[in-house]
Parts: C-alpha cells; sequence; structure tokens
C-alpha cells in the first residue's frame, strides 16, 4: 500500500478467514476505528485491532511517520486450550511515497495468539456515540425470526453420523458460494448472483431447542434425520438438509 506523507487514508478491513479472530496492526502508526458491523460507533485510537470472522471496520490512518517501508501484520487470536489454529503471521507493506529504499521497520508489536486480555481491553472500547441514539428508531414494523442450525446432508461415503454430512443453515438456508463475488455484485448491480428475499421465519418449522430431536423424527424427508426440512434456494443461497436444533 503506498502513501503520501502526511494524507489520512479510510481502510475498509474485512476479516474472510474461516473461524478464526485476528489481530492487525500497522508497525509505528495509530490507528482511529470509526465504523464497524452493526452499530454505531464512538471513534477511538488504538495500536491493534480484534476482528471477528466475517466483521468489517473502518479505521483511520494517518501517514504521519519519518518516510520509509513498514509492515502491516496479522495473526490469529485462539485462547483455546489445545484448540489447533493457524500460528501464522501474515504481513503487507506500507510505503510512503518518494521514500528511499531501504530496509522494512520493525513488525508491528502484535498480542500474543492467546491474549484474552488484548481482545477485550480492544472490544470494550467499542462504544455508540451519544448522539447517535437521537436517530434511532423507536417502533418495530418487522419483526424476523432467524435459527442458526447445524443439519445431516444426505452424500456418499461420508463418514460422519448417520454416514451424513454436516452443514450449517439459517432459517432452511445453507450458503453456497457462487462463482462472482456477493459484495462485487451488489456494488456493480450484478443479476443472478445473490437474491434479497431472505425469509422472516423458517419456511418449515422445526424444533428449535434440539430437545425433541432423534433418528427418524417426524418431518425429516428425503432419508434425512432429526426435525424440520430444508428448501431448495438458487444463485448464492443453496440449500439446508434437515435441522438438528438451534437457534
Amino acid at each position: 500500500m503506498e502513501v503520501k506523507h502526511g494524507k489520512t487514508y479510510l481502510l475498509r478491513i474485512v476479516n474472510a478467514v474461516m473461524d478464526e479472530s485476528l489481530f492487525l496492526a500497522v508497525a509505528h502508526h495509530k490507528l482511529v476505528v470509526v465504523g464497524t458491523d452493526g452499530f454505531y460507533t464512538k471513534p477511538f485510537e488504538t495500536n491493534y485491532i480484534m476482528i471477528s470472522p466475517g466483521q468489517s471496520m473502518d479505521l483511520l490512518l494517518k501517514a504521519d511517520q519519518p518516510p520509509a517501508s513498514y509492515y502491516l501484520a496479522a495473526a490469529a487470536y485462539s485462547s483455546a486450550f489445545g484448540a489447533g489454529f493457524d500460528n501464522t503471521t501474515t504481513t503487507a507493506i506500507l510505503h510512503y511515497q518518494s521514500s528511499p529504499p531501504q530496509k522494512l521497520s520493525n513488525d508491528p508489536l502484535l498480542p500474543p495468539h492467546d491474549a484474552t486480555l488484548a481482545s477485550t481491553e480492544f472490544t470494550r472500547r467499542l462504544r455508540s456515540p451519544p448522539a447517535a441514539a437521537k436517530n434511532l428508531p423507536t417502533e418495530v414494523d418487522t419483526r424476523v425470526l432467524i435459527t442458526a442450525s447445524v443439519n445431516l446432508l444426505n452424500c456418499s461415503g461420508c463418514a460422519g453420523p448417520f454416514g451424513k454430512r454436516f452443514a450449517a443453515s439459517l432459517n432452511n438456508i445453507s450458503f453456497v458460494p457462487p462463482s462472482t463475488d456477493v459484495l462485487q455484485a451488489y456494488y456493480r448491480r450484478i443479476g443472478g448472483v445473490f437474491e434479497a428475499d431472505f425469509p422472516e421465519k423458517p419456511a418449515r418449522e422445526f424444533d428449535y431447542t434440539g430437545e425433541k430431536s432423534s433418528r427418524g423424527g417426524s418431518g425429516g424427508g428425503d432419508g434425512d434425520e432429526g426435525i424440520g426440512g430444508g428448501v431448495q434456494r438458487e444463485r448464492g443461497d443453496g440449500f439446508a438438509g434437515d435441522e438438528c436444533g438451534g437457534e
């Protein structure tokens, strides 16, 4: 990333990792968090961020250091004892325009991979600005029930429970990655990639708590086990098999 000394840059960071939160920092530079998914954010300055899977953050970076090249680095946060994770560090380079070729600065100081205190110290600073409350809606006009479920899908030669494989779903729908990136399709108005009619409740009701789910339960259909069932969705949504409970 090339920057000009004295300028301030907006960085839009997305954690596209499957199941690991990440620490991210830029050597010798402060970051100002100005936006996060899901809520208004009171800006605050930090040496690093901790970003969870699928989350995005808007950061301001001021190019105010001596012109040179600096490392930008990210590494996993994983505090579960004995759980495997990718303990490598990914890096990029922040380069000041017109700076002479020279040795890169030291790596940014990232917290240890199991630094729960560093993680909570960052997340506890995420606050909404008081002024935001004045513009929030006060009446609810649409109620949405979203169920997150683990499903069993029929497959050939699978080693999962009952010879099937696991799949996750929201309201009976599993996501299947399309050939075109969803955000790219949204911003460039490319049709036929995703649908905008996500159901306000599961199309087929099932035992959301899982208390009554059992092998051969009612509503399985197509030989799948459990309570409930899936519906076919096209163009980026995919399908889900039978639900095993969860809310």
